[in-house]
């Protein structure tokens, strides 16, 4: 039998959506030979859909929590720097690994966290290999970008710089290039960039080819992710906002993209045999045309929004079938798949499986126990410090397009972002693998230390509610409304989390919240209306919400829910005719399966029925209720051959749906978990005391490089929620003041003259530049911001004080809930701000000048408070006699003890 080679192409982000429209104009040919002449489908991505976490589990086979790259970037204590995520992070074997150690010449280029380079059976070109802009001259070449070392020299003269990068292929991307002026538009330059990182990872591959003994090549493009951040929101159809001109210049770049990395792909395997095996991959899709989202949260990942769930996977050459399409498979797959086309033996301890359908041999994958157990474990790379230049370019890329928030200057707060960071991804990515007992500790982390990220609070609040921690899903829930219940978005998940907690009606409540508010999508409130309903027996209210639903947007998910609500009225004609339909366009639909089985078997179609319900199970292999209804059909066709088979204690767990199952938690269970959880919040909280102690507060706020006397000034309203910053903000608009405010938020019973906030500020530690916007004006600010205002300027703050009881009650009658919420927590951290505060404004040199304000004495003693603001805020108050005019001793309500003065 002949030596079969193999190639693995990985196209960041490639998408089916945007390369099937250039395949039928002729534009991709080599893709469509692939797809043509091979195997292809889609490959289902995982939450948080970050690249290194998604490469590395397709190279391992594993998840995050066990394969260990969990983010972007990681805290190197050797240099006491952030670095990206590196090749020592990686706790197990990459296929690399495998097939090396099986004596396989082997070869890896530019995938995702391998430098420093591993030494394996053939060569590695880590992924730092192509970023080195500042040090392509080879005395400056760090150490571990290639191995083996002896390969660096003659590899490294291979990379592209910028400036090689022909000025004719930038016009096949930007055909009116010449137009632009290249001193004031950055965008041709920043994809010449991309182009030259491309053509270097490119080259290497090509060489090795041609050079090289090889088995196995593997190489990893990022340039379609690249581009697709960069152009895709000026590609067609115009978007508002998108100016004619640059919808003129840029609107083809990321079609340019596709077929560029099609011409590479056929340059590639020009250079190795004819009849080589050949396969495309791709970690995730990218949202395009109507798809794209409205806006991007300016949060650390926040940029995955884009990101579509499905990517991509074609395979051609003798080792895959030929002329099979519409496959499915998830990313774990990749390296099971992989092993069993060298006739190598898949780790029982991989989660993924052999995709089906995909190779032309069909014997049984043989097994092993664990890959870690065969050979010589796993070592990883010895950390390098001569990478740290090139380390920097590519976190500075990864900063640009907002994947990481922007470096912080003090190591300590440095290392526990990154932990922070790390620990929200892999809580993430183990929820979505129904991990929640594991997830808890990581998610409870990365909240306890940025718990104003309303992001990191949600996945956090499901996990709780899975867990049975009720109680700590409400506390926890309090935080998101400090963001404003006027948020389509948030009020939809409060919506789910109320729905999971089985209080339907505060889930419809929440809904029609949605429906009314900025930031909300219609569609997606239908179709949890529709969910709630099927969950509340409320079928017919189901079917008309889901009927309309799918009228105004027939979505796959739309007809799904319909189709589940007829066969509850026992309409099962209709149902199963358009669940046909559904599973054509989504065959992964795991619940449309196990729907359509629930109709064959109350036809008393059995067959068809275990059929379905094993289609069910084959995408959701958790899906419970379908494997007991599958081994109850199994039972009932072995009774009736006389057969006796008894019920099992596993047999009774089938029949509970994961509700009635979290519904049974033990209390000892859930006692131990919050046990857990306590004891996990004093540590960090002792060891938050301890850096807030051996911090210098000018390390805070001040110490900037521009001086004090030379720095535009900024006035900050500042102080716990509901302590009185709104009226503050009332009282120096009425004197004249100009304020940084937006209408995001509206007016409410609470706040019936309005909140005066300002949306960016609530992401300040991540969008420092727009403080630039706040100069000589009065900008709120919570509390838990203050530390990360931008050190080039000046602040006059104004912190508003307010009995903690009050603030408490107050909060407690916002939220609807009558007991007062957290006093001691708002205490301390009300005196440890101030504290700070206190500290840096007696230092001249910081910048920052603080008036204390109480609250009780604006309303009553008001004439006094405006003596007091006039002499801190000096020429920004226009009107100074106006101050106390925006007083209105009727509001002030909501005080402990004085309900009636509650409106």
């Amino acid at each position: 039998m002949k030596k079969q080679k193999l190639i693995v192409v990985g196209w960041d982000s490639a998408d089916w959506e945007i390369a099937q429209p250039l395949m039928d104009q002729g534009r991709m040919p080599q893709l469509k030979a692939m797809v043509d002449n091979g195997a292809s489908g889609k490959l289902k991505s995982s939450p948080p859909y970050l690249s290194p976490m998604l490469w590395n589990t397709m190279a391992t086979g594993k998840s995050p929590a066990e394969h260990g790259i969990v983010g972007f970037r990681e805290f190197n204590p050797v240099t006491q720097a952030h670095q990206p995520i590196s090749s020592t992070s990686r706790k197990v074997k990459s296929i690399w690994n495998m097939l090396s150690q099986e004596g396989l010449k082997t070869h890896v280029v530019g995938w995702f966290a391998t430098y420093p380079a591993e030494s394996i059976n053939g060569v590695v070109v880590s992924d730092l290999f192509g970023l080195s802009e500042q040090t392509h001259s080879l005395d400056k070449a760090p150490v571990g970008l290639v191995s083996p070392e002896a390969m660096s020299e003659d590899l490294l003269t291979l990379r592209v710089s910028p400036d090689e990068i022909d000025a004719g292929l930038l016009e096949f991307f930007i055909p009116k290039i010449r137009e632009i002026n290249l001193e004031r538009d950055p965008r041709p330059n920043a994809l010449r960039k991309r182009l030259a990182e491309l053509y270097s990872y490119h080259n290497a591959a090509v060489i090795l080819l041609q050079n090289e003994s090889t088995d196995f090549l593997t190489v990893y493009y990022h340039f379609i992710d690249w581009i697709c951040h960069d152009f895709m929101e000026l590609a067609p159809p115009q978007r508002a906002g998108v100016s004619d001109r640059d919808y003129e210049l840029y609107s083809g770049v990321v079609d340019a993209a596709y077929v560029l990395q099609d011409l590479l792909l056929r340059d590639l395997l020009g250079h190795t045999d004819p009849d080589v095996n050949c396969m495309m991959i791709s970690d995730h899709g990218f949202l395009s045309g109507d798809e794209r989202p409205r806006s991007t949260a300016n949060i650390a990942g926040g940029i995955a929004a884009w990101h579509r769930i499905d990517g991509m996977f074609v395979g051609a050459g003798p080792l895959f079938q030929r002329g099979a399409s519409g496959l499915r498979a998830s990313l774990p797959d990749l390296a099971p798949t992989l092993l069993h086309a060298f006739n190598l033996p898949v780790g029982l301890d991989m989660v993924g499986r052999v995709i089906d359908g995909f190779l032309s041999h069909t014997p049984p994958a043989q097994t092993i126990p664990s890959w870690e157990l065969r050979g010589a474990p796993h070592l990883p790379a010895e950390r390098h410090s001569s990478g740290s230049g090139v380390s920097a370019e590519l976190l500075k890329q990864f900063e640009d397009l907002g994947y990481v928030s922007a470096e912080d200057e003090r190591e300590e707060i440095a290392e526990s972002k990154s932990r922070r960071e790390n620990a929200w991804n892999l809580g993430v990515a183990l929820v979505a693998e129904g991990r929640c007992e594991e997830a808890l500790p990581h998610l409870e982390e990365a909240y306890f230390f940025h718990p104003e990220a309303s992001h990191k609070a949600l996945p956090l609040i499901n996990c709780l509610i899975e867990l049975g921690l009720i109680d700590e899903s409400l506390s926890v829930q309090e935080t998101l409304l400090d963001y404003g219940p006027a948020n389509g978005y948030l009020s939809y998940h409060l919506a789910i989390l109320a729905r999971k907690r089985s209080d339907y009606e505060g889930a419809l409540s929440w809904l029609e919240d949605a429906d009314t508010s900025p930031g909300g999508d219609l569609h997606a409130n239908a179709l949890e209306r529709g969910l709630i309903g099927l969950l509340d027996a409320r079928y017919e209210e189901a079917e008309a919400v889901f009927r309309k639903a799918v009228f105004d947007r027939p979505t796959p998910a739309a007809q799904l829910g319909l189709c589940r609500a007829l066969v509850m009225l026992k309409r099962f004609d209709e149902a199963e005719a358009r669940l046909i339909e559904v599973l054509k366009q989504r065959p992964d639909y795991s619940v449309g399966w196990f729907t359509l089985g629930i109709i064959h078997e109350n036809r008393e179609d059995l067959g068809q029925a275990k059929e379905a319900y094993l289609e069910a199970i084959r995408w959701r292999p958790d899906l419970k209720v379908a494997l007991y209804r599958k081994n109850n059909l199994e039972m009932r066709a072995r009774e009736s051959r006389g057969e006796f088979i008894p019920i099992t204690l596993d047999d009774l767990d089938f029949r509970e749906l994961p509700a009635e199952k979290a519904a049974r938690l033990s209390a000892e269970k859930v006692t131990q978990l919050r046990e857990a959880s306590r004891a996990r919040q004093v540590d960090w909280e002792n060891e938050l005391a301890y850096l807030r102690r051996s911090e210098n507060p000018l390390a805070v706020f001040g110490g900037g490089f521009v001086k004090v006397e030379d720095r535009e000034t900024i006035v900050i309203v500042s102080g716990l929620p509901r302590s009185g910053t709104s009226l503050m903000m009332q009282m120096l608009a009425a004197g004249g003041m100009t304020l940084q405010t937006d209408d995001e938020r509206k007016p409410d019973v609470n706040n019936p003259r309005g909140f005066f906030e300002w949306e960016p500020i609530m992401r300040l530690e991540n969008n420092r530049e727009c403080m630039q916007h706040a100069v000589d004006k009065a900008v709120k600010v919570v509390s838990t911001q203050l530390r990360f205002l931008p050190r080039q300027y000046a602040y006059k703050i104004i912190w508003m004080d307010r009995s903690i009881s009050e603030v408490a009650h107050s909060q407690g009658r916002m939220l609807q809930n009558e007991k007062h919420v957290g006093e001691a927590a708002l205490a301390a951290h009300r005196a440890e701000t101030l504290k700070v505060l206190r500290q840096v404004s007696s230092k001249p040199q910081s910048g920052i000048k603080l008036l204390e304000v109480n609250y009780s004495e604006c309303i009553t003693q008001s004439e006094s408070i405006q003596l007091d603001l006039v002499d801190f805020l000096g020429d920004f108050l226009i009107r100074p006699e106006a101050v106390q005019q925006a007083v209105d001793a009727s509001l002030y309500r909501n005080r402990a003890g004085k309900e009636k003065f509650d409106v």
